[in-house]
Protein backbone atom coordinates (compact mmCIF):
# COMPACT_ATOMS: atom_id res chain seq x y z
CA UNK A 1 0.00 0.00 0.00
CA UNK A 2 1.12 3.54 -0.79
CA UNK A 3 0.61 6.84 1.00
CA UNK A 4 0.10 10.02 -1.01
CA UNK A 5 -0.10 13.45 0.59
CA UNK A 6 -2.83 15.71 -0.79
CA UNK A 7 -1.82 18.69 1.36
CA UNK A 8 0.82 19.06 4.04
CA UNK A 9 -1.32 17.25 6.62
CA UNK A 10 -3.91 15.33 4.54
CA UNK A 11 -3.12 12.01 2.83
CA UNK A 12 -4.70 9.00 1.13
CA UNK A 13 -3.61 5.37 1.43
CA UNK A 14 -4.40 2.83 -1.29
CA UNK A 15 -2.75 0.39 -3.66
CA UNK A 16 -1.61 3.16 -5.97
CA UNK A 17 -4.41 3.04 -8.54
CA UNK A 18 -7.54 5.06 -9.25
CA UNK A 19 -10.09 2.39 -8.28
CA UNK A 20 -8.75 0.63 -5.20
CA UNK A 21 -10.05 1.02 -1.66
CA UNK A 22 -8.76 4.26 -0.16
CA UNK A 23 -8.29 5.21 3.48
CA UNK A 24 -8.10 8.94 4.01
CA UNK A 25 -6.19 10.53 6.82
CA UNK A 26 -4.69 13.54 8.52
CA UNK A 27 -1.67 14.04 10.78
CA UNK A 28 -2.24 16.08 13.94
CA UNK A 29 -0.33 16.79 17.14
CA UNK A 30 -2.04 13.89 18.95
CA UNK A 31 -1.37 11.36 16.23
CA UNK A 32 -2.85 10.06 12.99
CA UNK A 33 -6.54 10.43 12.17
CA UNK A 34 -8.09 8.00 9.67
CA UNK A 35 -11.33 8.27 7.70
CA UNK A 36 -12.56 4.77 7.08
CA UNK A 37 -10.03 1.99 7.57
CA UNK A 38 -8.79 -0.63 5.12
CA UNK A 39 -8.83 -3.96 6.96
CA UNK A 40 -5.25 -4.63 5.80
CA UNK A 41 -3.97 -1.67 7.82
CA UNK A 42 -2.54 -2.24 11.27
CA UNK A 43 -0.26 -0.30 13.67
CA UNK A 44 2.91 -1.78 12.16
CA UNK A 45 1.99 -0.75 8.62
CA UNK A 46 1.07 2.74 9.83
CA UNK A 47 4.49 3.08 11.50
CA UNK A 48 6.16 1.81 8.35
CA UNK A 49 4.59 4.70 6.44
CA UNK A 50 6.21 7.16 8.83
CA UNK A 51 2.92 8.03 10.49
CA UNK A 52 2.42 8.50 14.23
CA UNK A 53 0.13 6.21 16.21
CA UNK A 54 -3.52 6.27 15.17
CA UNK A 55 -5.45 8.42 17.66
CA UNK A 56 -8.90 8.43 16.04
CA UNK A 57 -10.84 6.85 13.18
CA UNK A 58 -13.95 8.45 11.67
CA UNK A 59 -16.40 6.06 10.03
CA UNK A 60 -18.70 7.39 7.33
CA UNK A 61 -21.01 4.41 7.84
CA UNK A 62 -21.23 0.95 9.41
CA UNK A 63 -19.88 -1.15 6.55
CA UNK A 64 -17.48 -4.03 7.13
CA UNK A 65 -16.12 -3.51 3.62
CA UNK A 66 -15.09 0.06 4.49
CA UNK A 67 -14.28 -0.11 8.20
CA UNK A 68 -13.03 -3.58 9.16
CA UNK A 69 -9.59 -2.12 9.85
CA UNK A 70 -10.89 -0.36 12.96
CA UNK A 71 -10.68 -3.73 14.71
CA UNK A 72 -6.89 -3.57 14.37
CA UNK A 73 -6.63 -0.32 16.37
CA UNK A 74 -8.06 -1.05 19.81
CA UNK A 75 -6.77 2.10 21.52
CA UNK A 76 -7.95 4.55 18.87
CA UNK A 77 -11.24 6.36 19.37
CA UNK A 78 -13.80 5.56 16.69
CA UNK A 79 -16.46 8.08 15.70
CA UNK A 80 -19.69 7.32 13.83
CA UNK A 81 -23.28 8.44 13.43
CA UNK A 82 -25.21 7.50 16.57
CA UNK A 83 -27.46 5.20 14.51
CA UNK A 84 -24.42 3.07 13.66
CA UNK A 85 -22.54 3.00 16.95
CA UNK A 86 -24.24 -0.24 17.96
CA UNK A 87 -23.46 -1.88 14.63
CA UNK A 88 -19.79 -1.03 15.18
CA UNK A 89 -19.55 -1.87 18.88
CA UNK A 90 -22.12 -4.69 19.19
CA UNK A 91 -22.60 -6.25 15.73
CA UNK A 92 -23.17 -9.65 17.37
CA UNK A 93 -26.68 -8.50 18.26
CA UNK A 94 -27.39 -7.85 14.59
CA UNK A 95 -26.02 -11.22 13.46
CA UNK A 96 -28.05 -13.11 16.05
CA UNK A 97 -31.38 -11.40 15.31
CA UNK A 98 -33.57 -13.63 13.08
CA UNK A 99 -35.16 -10.62 11.39
CA UNK A 100 -31.78 -9.90 9.80
CA UNK A 101 -31.59 -13.43 8.43
CA UNK A 102 -35.01 -14.42 7.07
CA UNK A 103 -37.87 -12.77 5.17
CA UNK A 104 -35.62 -9.94 4.03
CA UNK A 105 -37.63 -7.05 2.63
CA UNK A 106 -35.54 -4.47 4.46
CA UNK A 107 -32.19 -4.53 2.69
CA UNK A 108 -30.65 -1.51 4.39
CA UNK A 109 -28.91 -2.16 6.66
CA UNK A 110 -27.52 -4.96 4.53
CA UNK A 111 -25.25 -7.78 5.71
CA UNK A 112 -22.09 -5.71 5.31
CA UNK A 113 -21.58 -5.72 9.11
CA UNK A 114 -18.43 -6.09 11.22
CA UNK A 115 -17.47 -9.58 12.33
CA UNK A 116 -17.34 -8.52 15.99
CA UNK A 117 -17.43 -5.35 18.06
CA UNK A 118 -14.88 -2.54 18.06
CA UNK A 119 -13.71 -0.75 21.20
CA UNK A 120 -13.95 2.95 22.04
CA UNK A 121 -16.84 3.74 19.68
CA UNK A 122 -18.21 7.27 20.18
CA UNK A 123 -21.17 9.18 18.76
CA UNK A 124 -20.57 11.92 16.22
CA UNK A 125 -23.58 14.09 15.46
CA UNK A 126 -24.13 15.67 12.05
CA UNK A 127 -23.23 19.35 12.11
CA UNK A 128 -20.84 18.86 15.00
CA UNK A 129 -17.22 20.02 14.90
CA UNK A 130 -14.48 18.30 16.83
CA UNK A 131 -10.78 19.16 17.18
CA UNK A 132 -8.13 16.49 17.63
CA UNK A 133 -4.53 17.62 17.89
CA UNK A 134 -5.08 20.78 15.91
CA UNK A 135 -7.14 19.07 13.18
CA UNK A 136 -10.72 20.39 13.10
CA UNK A 137 -13.28 17.98 11.67
CA UNK A 138 -16.85 18.83 10.74
CA UNK A 139 -19.45 16.09 10.29
CA UNK A 140 -22.04 16.43 7.52
CA UNK A 141 -25.27 14.44 7.26
CA UNK A 142 -24.97 12.79 3.82
CA UNK A 143 -27.30 9.77 3.60
CA UNK A 144 -27.08 7.82 0.37
CA UNK A 145 -24.73 4.87 0.39
CA UNK A 146 -26.32 4.04 3.76
CA UNK A 147 -29.30 5.63 5.48
CA UNK A 148 -27.24 7.56 8.01
CA UNK A 149 -23.94 8.09 6.21
CA UNK A 150 -21.80 11.04 7.23
CA UNK A 151 -19.02 12.87 5.43
CA UNK A 152 -16.21 14.74 7.16
CA UNK A 153 -14.76 18.11 6.17
CA UNK A 154 -11.19 19.05 7.04
CA UNK A 155 -9.43 22.26 5.97
CA UNK A 156 -5.68 22.46 5.36
CA UNK A 157 -3.47 24.75 3.30
CA UNK A 158 -6.43 26.84 2.22
CA UNK A 159 -8.23 23.81 0.79
CA UNK A 160 -11.41 22.18 1.99
CA UNK A 161 -11.23 18.38 1.77
CA UNK A 162 -14.25 16.10 2.24
CA UNK A 163 -13.97 12.43 3.16
CA UNK A 164 -17.22 11.21 1.65
CA UNK A 165 -17.28 7.42 2.00
CA UNK A 166 -19.31 5.80 -0.79
CA UNK A 167 -21.07 8.95 -1.93
CA UNK A 168 -18.92 9.96 -4.91
CA UNK A 169 -16.38 8.46 -7.29
CA UNK A 170 -13.95 10.04 -9.71
CA UNK A 171 -15.53 11.02 -13.03
CA UNK A 172 -19.07 11.02 -11.65
CA UNK A 173 -19.24 7.24 -11.63
CA UNK A 174 -20.61 4.91 -8.98
CA UNK A 175 -19.24 1.52 -7.90
CA UNK A 176 -22.52 -0.04 -6.76
CA UNK A 177 -25.74 1.21 -8.35
CA UNK A 178 -27.87 -1.09 -6.18
CA UNK A 179 -27.01 1.07 -3.16
CA UNK A 180 -29.35 3.73 -4.55
CA UNK A 181 -32.15 1.62 -3.08
CA UNK A 182 -34.54 3.41 -0.72
CA UNK A 183 -38.01 2.58 0.56
CA UNK A 184 -40.80 4.00 -1.58
CA UNK A 185 -43.22 4.53 1.27
CA UNK A 186 -42.63 7.03 4.06
CA UNK A 187 -42.08 5.55 7.52
CA UNK A 188 -41.75 2.05 6.12
CA UNK A 189 -39.00 -0.44 6.85
CA UNK A 190 -39.70 -2.10 3.50
CA UNK A 191 -37.24 -0.87 0.88
CA UNK A 192 -37.57 -4.00 -1.26
CA UNK A 193 -39.32 -2.11 -4.08
CA UNK A 194 -36.99 0.87 -3.98
CA UNK A 195 -34.34 0.44 -6.71
CA UNK A 196 -33.02 3.93 -7.64
CA UNK A 197 -35.60 5.54 -5.36
CA UNK A 198 -32.76 7.02 -3.32
CA UNK A 199 -31.62 9.35 -6.12
CA UNK A 200 -33.15 12.57 -4.67
CA UNK A 201 -31.62 11.95 -1.25
CA UNK A 202 -28.27 11.05 -2.81
CA UNK A 203 -28.29 14.28 -4.85
CA UNK A 204 -29.06 16.32 -1.76
CA UNK A 205 -26.07 14.78 -0.01
CA UNK A 206 -23.86 15.48 -3.02
CA UNK A 207 -24.97 19.10 -2.88
CA UNK A 208 -23.87 19.20 0.76
CA UNK A 209 -20.30 18.19 -0.15
CA UNK A 210 -20.09 20.34 -3.30
CA UNK A 211 -18.47 23.09 -1.20
CA UNK A 212 -15.27 21.02 -1.03
CA UNK A 213 -12.19 21.66 -3.16
CA UNK A 214 -11.18 18.00 -3.02
CA UNK A 215 -13.03 14.79 -2.19
CA UNK A 216 -11.62 11.50 -0.90
CA UNK A 217 -14.08 8.57 -1.24
CA UNK A 218 -13.69 5.01 0.03
CA UNK A 219 -13.07 3.70 -3.49
CA UNK A 220 -10.82 5.42 -5.97
CA UNK A 221 -8.23 8.11 -5.55
CA UNK A 222 -8.84 11.70 -4.54
CA UNK A 223 -11.27 13.72 -6.67
CA UNK A 224 -9.88 17.06 -7.78
CA UNK A 225 -13.04 18.32 -9.51
CA UNK A 226 -15.90 17.32 -7.22
CA UNK A 227 -18.43 19.83 -8.62
CA UNK A 228 -17.92 18.67 -12.21
CA UNK A 229 -18.05 15.02 -11.19
CA UNK A 230 -21.22 15.57 -9.17
CA UNK A 231 -22.87 17.19 -12.20
CA UNK A 232 -21.85 14.27 -14.43
CA UNK A 233 -23.23 11.74 -11.97
CA UNK A 234 -26.56 13.57 -11.64
CA UNK A 235 -27.03 13.77 -15.41
CA UNK A 236 -26.31 10.10 -16.01
CA UNK A 237 -28.23 8.76 -13.02
CA UNK A 238 -31.31 10.73 -14.11
CA UNK A 239 -31.06 9.14 -17.55
CA UNK A 240 -30.81 5.67 -16.02
CA UNK A 241 -33.85 6.35 -13.83
CA UNK A 242 -35.86 7.48 -16.85
CA UNK A 243 -35.14 4.17 -18.59
CA UNK A 244 -35.94 2.19 -15.45
CA UNK A 245 -39.22 3.95 -14.70
CA UNK A 246 -40.43 3.75 -18.30
CA UNK A 247 -41.06 -0.02 -18.32
CA UNK A 248 -41.30 -0.75 -14.61
CA UNK A 249 -43.70 -3.42 -13.37
CA UNK A 250 -44.02 -1.22 -10.31
CA UNK A 251 -46.11 1.28 -12.28
CA UNK A 252 -48.90 -1.29 -12.23
CA UNK A 253 -48.90 -1.56 -8.43
CA UNK A 254 -48.04 1.93 -7.17
CA UNK A 255 -47.83 5.53 -8.32
CA UNK A 256 -44.39 5.53 -6.77
CA UNK A 257 -41.94 6.29 -9.53
CA UNK A 258 -42.06 9.47 -11.58
CA UNK A 259 -45.49 10.95 -10.73
CA UNK A 260 -48.08 9.85 -13.27
CA UNK A 261 -45.39 7.92 -15.14
CA UNK A 262 -46.85 6.05 -18.10
CA UNK A 263 -44.77 3.65 -20.12
CA UNK A 264 -44.18 4.89 -23.63
CA UNK A 265 -44.69 1.38 -24.96
CA UNK A 266 -48.30 1.31 -23.75
CA UNK A 267 -49.67 -1.10 -21.17
CA UNK A 268 -50.10 -4.75 -22.06
CA UNK A 269 -53.66 -5.88 -22.75
CA UNK A 270 -55.41 -7.31 -19.69
CA UNK A 271 -57.90 -10.16 -19.92
CA UNK A 272 -59.79 -12.57 -17.67
CA UNK A 273 -58.22 -15.91 -16.84
CA UNK A 274 -59.41 -18.87 -18.89
CA UNK A 275 -62.20 -20.78 -17.17
CA UNK A 276 -59.82 -23.61 -16.23
CA UNK A 277 -57.48 -21.33 -14.23
CA UNK A 278 -58.31 -19.96 -10.82
CA UNK A 279 -56.40 -17.70 -8.44
CA UNK A 280 -56.96 -18.70 -4.81
CA UNK A 281 -54.61 -16.39 -2.88
CA UNK A 282 -51.19 -16.76 -1.26
CA UNK A 283 -49.76 -16.39 -4.77
CA UNK A 284 -51.30 -19.75 -5.67
CA UNK A 285 -52.98 -20.35 -9.02
CA UNK A 286 -54.75 -23.58 -9.92
CA UNK A 287 -54.73 -25.12 -13.40
CA UNK A 288 -57.73 -27.47 -13.62
CA UNK A 289 -57.98 -30.35 -16.06
CA UNK A 290 -61.31 -31.42 -17.51
CA UNK A 291 -60.62 -34.76 -15.74
CA UNK A 292 -60.85 -33.00 -12.38
CA UNK A 293 -57.13 -33.11 -11.65
CA UNK A 294 -55.43 -29.93 -10.49
CA UNK A 295 -51.95 -28.48 -10.82
CA UNK A 296 -51.03 -25.78 -8.32
CA UNK A 297 -48.52 -23.04 -9.05
CA UNK A 298 -46.74 -21.70 -5.93
CA UNK A 299 -47.90 -22.00 -2.34
CA UNK A 300 -47.26 -18.90 -0.28
CA UNK A 301 -49.12 -19.88 2.86
CA UNK A 302 -51.25 -22.35 4.80
CA UNK A 303 -54.44 -20.67 3.56
CA UNK A 304 -53.72 -21.74 -0.02
CA UNK A 305 -53.55 -25.38 1.07
CA UNK A 306 -56.81 -25.06 3.01
CA UNK A 307 -58.50 -23.60 -0.08
CA UNK A 308 -57.24 -26.48 -2.21
CA UNK A 309 -58.71 -28.92 0.34
CA UNK A 310 -62.00 -27.00 0.26
CA UNK A 311 -62.06 -27.23 -3.54
CA UNK A 312 -61.73 -30.99 -3.23
CA UNK A 313 -64.51 -31.15 -0.60
CA UNK A 314 -66.83 -29.15 -2.89
CA UNK A 315 -66.04 -31.39 -5.87
CA UNK A 316 -64.43 -28.58 -7.86
CA UNK A 317 -61.31 -30.73 -8.29
CA UNK A 318 -60.59 -34.38 -7.63
CA UNK A 319 -57.18 -33.77 -6.11
CA UNK A 320 -53.91 -31.92 -6.49
CA UNK A 321 -51.50 -33.86 -8.70
CA UNK A 322 -48.56 -31.43 -9.05
CA UNK A 323 -47.16 -28.34 -7.35
CA UNK A 324 -44.88 -26.15 -9.47
CA UNK A 325 -42.71 -23.45 -7.84
CA UNK A 326 -41.83 -20.36 -9.91
CA UNK A 327 -39.29 -18.93 -7.46
CA UNK A 328 -37.93 -19.22 -3.93
CA UNK A 329 -39.42 -16.05 -2.36
CA UNK A 330 -41.16 -16.60 0.96
CA UNK A 331 -44.56 -15.45 -0.27
CA UNK A 332 -44.44 -18.26 -2.84
CA UNK A 333 -43.10 -21.11 -0.68
CA UNK A 334 -44.01 -20.52 2.98
CA UNK A 335 -46.95 -22.93 2.71
CA UNK A 336 -44.99 -25.75 1.09
CA UNK A 337 -44.32 -27.62 4.33
CA UNK A 338 -48.03 -27.73 5.11
CA UNK A 339 -48.74 -28.62 1.47
CA UNK A 340 -46.43 -31.63 1.74
CA UNK A 341 -48.31 -32.82 4.84
CA UNK A 342 -51.63 -32.77 2.97
CA UNK A 343 -50.67 -33.86 -0.55
CA UNK A 344 -48.37 -36.65 -1.69
CA UNK A 345 -47.88 -35.26 -5.20
CA UNK A 346 -44.52 -34.22 -6.71
CA UNK A 347 -43.21 -30.66 -6.37
CA UNK A 348 -41.37 -29.39 -9.44
CA UNK A 349 -39.03 -26.47 -10.13
CA UNK A 350 -36.28 -25.63 -12.58
CA UNK A 351 -32.88 -26.90 -11.46
CA UNK A 352 -31.55 -23.32 -11.10
CA UNK A 353 -33.44 -23.02 -7.83
CA UNK A 354 -33.53 -26.61 -6.60
CA UNK A 355 -30.77 -26.03 -4.05
CA UNK A 356 -32.00 -22.70 -2.73
CA UNK A 357 -35.45 -24.25 -2.21
CA UNK A 358 -34.11 -27.30 -0.40
CA UNK A 359 -31.24 -25.59 1.45
CA UNK A 360 -32.20 -21.95 2.07
CA UNK A 361 -29.71 -21.77 4.96
CA UNK A 362 -26.96 -21.78 2.33
CA UNK A 363 -28.06 -18.37 0.99
CA UNK A 364 -28.74 -14.82 2.10
CA UNK A 365 -30.99 -13.19 -0.50
CA UNK A 366 -34.13 -11.02 -0.52
CA UNK A 367 -37.37 -12.62 0.66
CA UNK A 368 -35.56 -15.79 1.73
CA UNK A 369 -37.68 -18.28 3.67
CA UNK A 370 -36.38 -20.81 6.22
CA UNK A 371 -38.85 -23.36 4.79
CA UNK A 372 -37.06 -26.22 3.05
CA UNK A 373 -38.77 -27.51 -0.09
CA UNK A 374 -37.40 -30.74 -1.55
CA UNK A 375 -38.29 -30.41 -5.23
CA UNK A 376 -37.84 -32.57 -8.27
CA UNK A 377 -35.44 -30.51 -10.40
CA UNK A 378 -36.35 -30.09 -14.06
CA UNK A 379 -34.02 -29.16 -16.89
CA UNK A 380 -34.72 -25.97 -18.78
CA UNK A 381 -37.14 -26.81 -21.60
CA UNK A 382 -38.29 -30.11 -20.09
CA UNK A 383 -41.78 -30.94 -21.42
CA UNK A 384 -44.40 -33.47 -20.41
CA UNK A 385 -48.04 -34.23 -21.03
CA UNK A 386 -50.48 -33.65 -18.19
CA UNK A 387 -54.04 -34.55 -19.24
CA UNK A 388 -55.02 -32.15 -22.05
CA UNK A 389 -52.06 -29.83 -21.39
CA UNK A 390 -48.54 -29.86 -22.78
CA UNK A 391 -46.36 -28.46 -20.01
CA UNK A 392 -42.88 -26.98 -20.39
CA UNK A 393 -40.64 -25.82 -17.55
CA UNK A 394 -38.47 -22.83 -18.49
CA UNK A 395 -35.54 -21.13 -16.81
CA UNK A 396 -36.95 -17.60 -16.59
CA UNK A 397 -34.52 -15.26 -14.74
CA UNK A 398 -36.74 -12.22 -14.42
CA UNK A 399 -37.66 -10.85 -11.00
CA UNK A 400 -34.83 -12.93 -9.57
CA UNK A 401 -31.99 -14.93 -11.07
CA UNK A 402 -33.43 -18.00 -9.28
CA UNK A 403 -36.70 -18.06 -11.19
CA UNK A 404 -38.56 -20.21 -13.67
CA UNK A 405 -41.87 -20.22 -15.54
CA UNK A 406 -44.37 -22.87 -16.57
CA UNK A 407 -45.76 -22.85 -20.09
CA UNK A 408 -49.07 -24.69 -20.39
CA UNK A 409 -50.57 -25.32 -23.83
CA UNK A 410 -54.18 -26.49 -23.90
CA UNK A 411 -54.28 -29.03 -26.71
CA UNK A 412 -58.09 -28.77 -26.88
CA UNK A 413 -58.22 -25.01 -27.45
CA UNK A 414 -54.68 -24.24 -28.66
CA UNK A 415 -54.33 -21.55 -25.95
CA UNK A 416 -50.86 -20.99 -24.48
CA UNK A 417 -50.56 -19.80 -20.88
CA UNK A 418 -47.30 -18.72 -19.27
CA UNK A 419 -47.23 -18.79 -15.47
CA UNK A 420 -44.45 -16.20 -15.24
CA UNK A 421 -44.10 -15.90 -11.47
CA UNK A 422 -43.50 -12.26 -10.59
CA UNK A 423 -41.38 -11.30 -13.59
CA UNK A 424 -43.81 -9.10 -15.55
CA UNK A 425 -46.90 -6.98 -15.03
CA UNK A 426 -48.85 -5.28 -17.84
CA UNK A 427 -46.59 -2.21 -17.45
CA UNK A 428 -43.29 -4.05 -17.89
CA UNK A 429 -40.48 -5.79 -16.05
CA UNK A 430 -40.14 -6.52 -12.35
CA UNK A 431 -36.58 -5.40 -11.57
CA UNK A 432 -37.35 -3.07 -8.65
CA UNK A 433 -35.03 -5.00 -6.32
CA UNK A 434 -31.49 -5.21 -7.68
CA UNK A 435 -30.56 -7.53 -4.80
CA UNK A 436 -32.60 -10.20 -6.62
CA UNK A 437 -29.70 -10.25 -9.14
CA UNK A 438 -31.22 -8.64 -12.24
CA UNK A 439 -28.31 -8.95 -14.66
CA UNK A 440 -27.98 -7.05 -17.93
CA UNK A 441 -26.35 -9.59 -20.24
CA UNK A 442 -27.67 -10.35 -23.72
CA UNK A 443 -29.21 -13.80 -23.76
CA UNK A 444 -29.52 -13.81 -19.96
CA UNK A 445 -31.71 -12.11 -17.34
CA UNK A 446 -34.62 -10.18 -18.83
CA UNK A 447 -33.14 -10.54 -22.30
CA UNK A 448 -33.72 -14.28 -21.94
CA UNK A 449 -37.26 -13.72 -20.65
CA UNK A 450 -38.07 -11.55 -23.65
CA UNK A 451 -36.60 -14.21 -25.96
CA UNK A 452 -38.99 -16.74 -24.42
CA UNK A 453 -42.01 -14.45 -24.75
CA UNK A 454 -41.13 -13.74 -28.39
CA UNK A 455 -40.68 -17.45 -29.11
CA UNK A 456 -43.99 -18.62 -27.65
CA UNK A 457 -46.12 -15.42 -27.75
CA UNK A 458 -48.42 -16.78 -25.02
CA UNK A 459 -52.09 -15.85 -25.17
CA UNK A 460 -52.09 -15.38 -21.39
CA UNK A 461 -49.23 -14.23 -19.17
CA UNK A 462 -50.05 -14.76 -15.50
CA UNK A 463 -48.30 -12.96 -12.64
CA UNK A 464 -48.97 -14.66 -9.31
CA UNK A 465 -49.89 -11.30 -7.70
CA UNK A 466 -52.15 -9.98 -10.45
CA UNK A 467 -55.84 -10.87 -10.71
CA UNK A 468 -55.95 -10.52 -14.49
CA UNK A 469 -53.95 -12.19 -17.23
CA UNK A 470 -52.31 -10.07 -19.91
CA UNK A 471 -50.23 -10.27 -23.06
CA UNK A 472 -47.73 -8.17 -25.01
CA UNK A 473 -47.45 -7.43 -28.69
CA UNK A 474 -44.21 -8.10 -30.55
CA UNK A 475 -43.75 -4.33 -30.70
CA UNK A 476 -43.99 -4.03 -26.91
CA UNK A 477 -41.49 -6.84 -26.43
CA UNK A 478 -39.12 -5.10 -28.84
CA UNK A 479 -39.57 -1.83 -26.95
CA UNK A 480 -38.58 -3.47 -23.66
CA UNK A 481 -35.55 -5.08 -25.29
CA UNK A 482 -34.38 -1.73 -26.70
CA UNK A 483 -34.86 -0.14 -23.27
CA UNK A 484 -32.49 -2.70 -21.76
CA UNK A 485 -29.85 -1.94 -24.38
CA UNK A 486 -30.20 1.77 -23.61
CA UNK A 487 -29.69 1.06 -19.91
CA UNK A 488 -26.49 -0.77 -20.73
CA UNK A 489 -25.26 2.29 -22.63
CA UNK A 490 -26.01 4.62 -19.70
CA UNK A 491 -24.45 2.22 -17.20
CA UNK A 492 -21.24 2.20 -19.21
CA UNK A 493 -20.96 5.90 -18.35
CA UNK A 494 -21.84 5.35 -14.68
CA UNK A 495 -20.06 2.13 -13.86
CA UNK A 496 -16.55 1.94 -12.48
CA UNK A 497 -16.11 -1.62 -13.74
CA UNK A 498 -15.43 -3.08 -17.16
CA UNK A 499 -18.53 -5.22 -16.71
CA UNK A 500 -21.51 -3.13 -15.65
CA UNK A 501 -23.10 -6.07 -13.83
CA UNK A 502 -20.67 -5.74 -10.93
CA UNK A 503 -22.33 -2.37 -10.25
CA UNK A 504 -25.78 -4.01 -10.34
CA UNK A 505 -25.10 -7.27 -8.52
CA UNK A 506 -24.46 -7.26 -4.78
CA UNK A 507 -23.64 -10.97 -5.05
CA UNK A 508 -21.13 -11.03 -7.91
CA UNK A 509 -18.93 -12.74 -5.30
CA UNK A 510 -20.81 -14.77 -2.71
CA UNK A 511 -19.85 -17.39 -0.17
CA UNK A 512 -21.55 -20.79 -0.29
CA UNK A 513 -22.80 -22.05 2.08
CA UNK A 514 -23.60 -18.68 3.60
CA UNK A 515 -24.35 -20.25 6.98
CA UNK A 516 -22.56 -23.44 7.95
CA UNK A 517 -20.87 -25.51 10.62
CA UNK A 518 -17.16 -25.80 11.23
CA UNK A 519 -16.87 -29.10 9.39
CA UNK A 520 -18.04 -27.52 6.14
CA UNK A 521 -15.85 -25.82 3.58
CA UNK A 522 -16.94 -22.50 2.11
CA UNK A 523 -16.78 -21.95 -1.62
CA UNK A 524 -16.62 -18.46 -3.09
CA UNK A 525 -18.90 -18.31 -6.11
CA UNK A 526 -18.01 -15.69 -8.70
CA UNK A 527 -20.57 -14.64 -11.31
CA UNK A 528 -19.70 -15.96 -14.76
CA UNK A 529 -19.46 -12.43 -16.12
CA UNK A 530 -16.84 -11.48 -13.50
CA UNK A 531 -14.93 -14.73 -13.16
CA UNK A 532 -11.90 -13.79 -15.27
CA UNK A 533 -11.11 -10.75 -13.18
CA UNK A 534 -12.07 -11.49 -9.56
CA UNK A 535 -9.75 -12.90 -6.91
CA UNK A 536 -10.44 -13.43 -3.22
CA UNK A 537 -9.03 -14.45 0.14
CA UNK A 538 -10.86 -15.57 3.29
CA UNK A 539 -10.21 -13.73 6.55
CA UNK A 540 -10.95 -15.52 9.84
CA UNK A 541 -12.30 -13.37 12.68
CA UNK A 542 -10.01 -12.78 15.65
CA UNK A 543 -12.94 -13.16 18.01
CA UNK A 544 -15.82 -15.66 17.94
CA UNK A 545 -19.27 -15.64 19.51
CA UNK A 546 -22.32 -17.77 18.83
CA UNK A 547 -21.64 -16.99 15.18
CA UNK A 548 -18.17 -16.52 13.72
CA UNK A 549 -18.28 -14.20 10.73
CA UNK A 550 -15.58 -14.85 8.15
CA UNK A 551 -14.81 -11.99 5.81
CA UNK A 552 -13.92 -12.44 2.15
CA UNK A 553 -11.53 -9.91 0.65
CA UNK A 554 -12.33 -9.27 -2.99
CA UNK A 555 -9.95 -8.02 -5.67
CA UNK A 556 -11.02 -6.94 -9.16
CA UNK A 557 -7.72 -7.36 -10.97
CA UNK A 558 -5.30 -5.20 -8.96
CA UNK A 559 -8.14 -3.23 -7.34
CA UNK A 560 -8.94 -4.06 -3.71
CA UNK A 561 -12.64 -3.67 -2.88
CA UNK A 562 -12.61 -4.48 0.83
CA UNK A 563 -14.41 -7.39 2.47
CA UNK A 564 -17.24 -7.55 -0.04
CA UNK A 565 -18.53 -10.97 1.03
CA UNK A 566 -18.77 -13.08 4.17
CA UNK A 567 -20.13 -16.29 5.59
CA UNK A 568 -21.10 -17.48 9.08
CA UNK A 569 -20.00 -20.47 11.11
CA UNK A 570 -22.43 -21.45 13.87
CA UNK A 571 -20.63 -22.31 17.09
CA UNK A 572 -23.56 -23.43 19.27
Amino acid sequence: MNIKYITEKIFAINDGNDKSFTTGGAVGRQGTILFGCDDRLDPEIIRGMGLPEVAAIFCCDYRRSANSGILNFEKAEKYANENYCGLLSRPEEWWEDPKNRWHLYKLRNDGDILAYGASNVKKMAAGKRIEIGGIEIEALHTPGDTDHSMSYIVEDGGKKIVFCGGLLYKGGKIPYVYRLTQGIHDNSDDDYHGFLHGIPRWKKSLEAISCADLAVPYLGGSIETPREDIAAFCKNIDELYERYADIAALNYYFDALTPNQKTKMGQGREKDFPAYIRQIGNQCNVLRSKTGGALAIDCGGKEAVDKLLSMIERGEINGVEVLYITHYHDDHVDGCGYFRERFACPIYADKIQADILKNPINYRLPCISPVSVDVTALDDGYSWRWHEFELTSLFFPGQTLYHDALLAKNTDTGEAILFAGDSFTPTGIDDYCAYNRNLLITGEGYFRCLDILEKYMPDYIINQHVGKAFDFTSGQLGYMRQNLFERMRVLQKLSVWDDINISLDEYFAMAYPYEQHETDNAQILIGDYARKNIKYEIVAPKRAGKKSVYGVRIYAGDVYLGQKACFMVNND
